[in-house]
């Protein structure tokens, strides 16, 4: 009972680099084996873990620099029950393995290197430190301790590695030129991730004699066949070489990684894996790989549908939409107007109609359907702008219907839609007129088999998740009308009579049931009814399914950032200056205030005291200078001075005659 409760407990593994790409998925995948994962940190203890599992798969200093300390510590120490090391390198420490051929002449056939080869390995110059990694760990087997080098190939699956195919897949998403390093002929070794954490999963279970493991899928494709198949398969199919040399100066690791030229094959892998992810290489089931881009980068396209009746503002609503959510605004007349460009049967059928004054709807349809089904609207996703108008015309759109491009005679699997079609046909041409287009077309048809010129492939378009319904009733819409410009009501509804008889039309449709709104109900999809006027709110929508801001929106929004930063800076400096000059001017006015305070003080106070010294004053006169003035003169009588004046006048007598007057003056 006791060993069954041992054998019970889960393993414990210490996982270093978690955080990367390949860390991460791993320790999901060792979670759902049933061990017990911890994330390794600077204070982990790896004597403490029965598995140790270290990637270094980049070139990263700090990943080698762990790696190599945590097999010295188990090397160095003691051990007392068993542990796994795993260090989980990269095909970039064989990149510059010398290749062997089986024969001399022009048939000579390449050989496939094994992983007991590996011994032979010869790393990327920039790699030696992982290749040195490798041989410390697997030099490093003791008592107790079981290690083991996994070499991966070039990962991906799982919404791919930044570091080796993501920036493809990016590019093809974008509907940009995929980029190519070098001519493409080189062999590059691949596995799905899935599958290389399926491997690392069971070894850490079920050790292996073998040591050292090529982690290879099955597949030999070459860089252009991987290439060539993501701008396809998700893209435009366009492809952006770039010159060998160019790319050997690239520090991009990319560009490292898809330079190797390696034919390897693995005797290993298939004990390891019991039930392989891809198992056929990457371009055989790059289907999955691509539906897993888009669900791990939260890609998946919006698709919406915007109604209402004309003057509703349908076009302002969804080229709103359109710019908020980086999507495609699909109207009829664009379609059509790109459609003719092309110059394929579509086109000339509706160059056709067009000379005629009337495209039929079965091609208008057709051109929005292949719209609707380029890499742009698969990718982003795309906001009709009032169209469809039918319920017809919906289900033809979003129904799988015969392209035109179809084998003749293939029919709709609709019958009434299928009479539509063939009515909206015969309504359009005449038998004798339609007899002519159809030998035209088998002439041209001809032509184009003899140049070799494919129709584009349909499949089934997206339908919308989103139905926004703008409401408006006629007073508005008159309204709205009335407002416009002589101009644009020229320019939309040609005059207001116009105007008036497409919102009869569009009533009028919409009250024939059942409508296009009923066809999108019937795929339970819930109308948004927003009024007329009001802007369509992000939280009615979701959040947004795309990479965030692009370069270009980036610099947008520091240009109007700036622009918003020096008018906040530009207006703080006038009221700045207004206030200052507001200040002034009231400590000037405050100032005069206080002047013409000052001086009537001043006057108050010089009246105040002259009252308060007029006792005083008159004390002096009455009382004081008569006694004074006599006492001097008195002192005068007694000694005199005898002295005579310029004009023979006694001076003493002057004095006496003019002493009282001066000293009432100084009183005074």
């Amino acid at each position: 009972m006791g060993d069954e409760e041992a054998e019970a407990v889960p393993a414990k593994v210490l996982v270093y680099a978690s955080g990367t790409f390949i860390g991460g998925h791993l320790c999901t995948a060792l979670g759902k084996a049933g061990l017990e994962v911890t994330p390794a940190t600077v204070e982990s203890d790896v004597l403490a873990a029965d598995v140790v599992i270290c990637s270094v798969y980049g070139k990263d200093p700090a990943e080698i620099e762990a790696a190599t300390k945590a097999i010295e510590t188990l090397s160095k120490a003691e051990l007392e029950t068993p542990k796994t090391f795993i260090l989980v390198s990269s095909v970039l420490t064989w990149a510059r393995t010398p290749v062997e051929m089986d024969g001399d002449d022009e048939d000579a056939t390449r050989l496939a290197i094994s992983d007991v080869d590996f011994k032979k390995r010869r790393a990327h110059p920039e790699y030696k430190a992982n290749l040195s990694c490798e041989r410390t760990v697997y030099k490093a087997k003791k008592k107790n301790l079981e290690t083991f080098v996994v070499c991966a190939g070039l990962v991906y699956g799982l919404g791919e590695s930044t570091d080796v195919f993501h920036g493809l897949f990016k590019s093809a998403w974008h509907c940009e030129p995929v980029t190519m390093y070098g001519s493409g002929s080189n062999l590059i070794p691949t596995i799905h991730t899935s599958d290389l954490c399926a491997a690392i999963t069971k070894l850490a279970q079920e050790p292996t004699e073998q040591r050292y493991v090529l982690a290879v899928g099955a597949g030999e494709d070459t860089l252009h066949d991987v290439a060539n198949a993501i701008a396809k398969d998700l893209g435009t199919g366009d492809i952006a070489p770039v010159a060998a040399e160019e790319a050997m100066l690239l520090s991009d690791p990319a560009a490292q990684y898809m330079s190797v030229d390696l034919k390897l094959e693995s005797a290993v892998m298939g004990g390891l894996i019991e039930e392989w992810t891809c198992d056929e290489g990457m371009v055989a089931s790059l289907a999955k790989p691509i539906a897993e881009y888009r669900d791990f980068n939260n890609l998946q396209p919006i698709c919406m549908f915007v109604h209402g009746p004309p003057a509703a503002g349908s076009a302002t609503a969804s080229a709103a939409l359109a710019k908020e959510y980086k999507l495609h605004r699909l109207t009829r007349d664009a379609v059509i107007a790109e459609a003719l460009e092309t110059g394929d049967k579509l086109s000339r059928q509706l160059k056709r109609g067009q000379d005629k004054g009337k495209i039929p709807m079965p091609l208008v349809l057709q051109a929005m359907r292949r719209k609707l089904n380029s890499p742009m609207c698969c990718n982003q996703g795309y906001v009709l702008d009032s169209f469809p108008e039918t319920h017809q015309q919906a289900t033809f759109l979003f129904k799988k219907v015969p392209s035109i491009d179809d084998e003749e005679g293939a029919e709709p699997d609709d019958e009434e839609l299928g009479e539509w079609i063939d009515e909206e046909k015969e309504n359009a041409d005449g038998e004798e007129e339609a007899a002519e287009a159809d030998a035209a077309e088998e002439a041209e048809e001809e032509a184009e088999e003899e140049e070799g010129v494919e129709p584009p492939k349909e499949g089934k378009v997206f339908t919308p998740a989103h139905l926004i319904v703008i409401d408006a009733t006629d007073e508005q819409l008159h309204a709205t009308v009335k407002d416009m410009s002589e101009a644009e009501i020229v320019e939309a509804y040609e005059s207001e009579d116009g105007f008036m008889a497409q919102l009869e039309k569009w009533r009028a449709v919409q009250e024939k049931k059942p409508c296009a709104t009923d066809y999108f109900e019937s795929q339970d999809l819930d109308p948004i009814h927003v009024p007329a006027g009001e802007p369509i709110k992000p939280q009615l929508v979701g959040e947004a399914h795309n990479y965030g801001p692009t370069p270009e929106d980036i610099a947008e929004q520091q240009r109007i950032k700036a622009a918003a930063e020096e008018q906040k800076q530009a207006e703080a400096a006038a009221a700045a200056a207004a206030a200052a000059a507001a200040e002034a001017l009231e400590n000037q006015q405050k100032q005069k205030e206080m002047e013409a305070i000052h001086a009537e003080l001043e006057k108050e106070e010089d009246e105040i005291l002259k009252l308060r010294s007029l006792p005083l004053r008159k004390y002096l006169i009455d009382s004081v200078i008569p006694t004074l003035t006599q006492g001097l003169i008195n002192t005068c009588k007694i000694r005199p001075v005898r002295t005579l004046s310029s004009h023979g006048v006694c001076q003493d007598e002057l004095t006496n005659a003019h002493l009282s007057v001066r000293m009432t003056h100084w009183i005074t």
